[in-house]
């Protein structure tokens, strides 16, 4: 299996919209409560902190339907293109994420600091890498 195969910028895109949607929009929409306790602590959170966490969820429904329909309505360059433009643009957005995330005292204290590191670099540059070994790729 060449490289090239196990890095397809499409199924790397795939990936991350099925990630996204199990991992990040399904907890944030429909066990938010769950969310806070595990973001927060219990009996810690702020009073508005369910109604942010939600409006997260609610802040990236759109982003599952755009890497879907980029996997699978563009080919070749194009495709490798909008790969690499979504793996640069969204692992700013997961180190920004990170980092103000350790910052906060209190936040997030459950979650491994490895996970939180290791999870968006696997991900963004498995997709970055993707792109880059497609970006020569024909229009087909």
């Amino acid at each position: 299996m060449t490289a090239k195969r196990i890095f397809n910028p499409k199924w790397w895109l795939v990936g991350f919209a099925v990630l996204h949607t199990l991992m990040f929009l399904v907890p944030q929409l429909f066990v938010t409560d769950m969310v806070v306790e595990t973001n927060w602590g219990a009996d810690t959170a702020p009073a508005q902190a369910a109604f942010y966490e939600f409006q997260m969820g609610v802040l990236g429904i759109g982003y599952t339907p755009m890497l879907l329909a980029m996997a699978f309505f563009a080919t070749g360059r194009t495709l490798a293109k909008m790969t690499l433009a979504t793996a640069l643009g969204m692992a700013v957005v997961a180190f920004v994420n990170t980092y103000t995330s350790m910052a906060l005292e209190g936040y997030m204290d459950d979650m491994p600091a490895a996970l939180m590191i290791g999870l968006p670099i696997v991900l963004f540059g498995g997709m970055l890498l993707s792109a880059v070994l497609h970006l020569s790729a024909d229009e087909t």
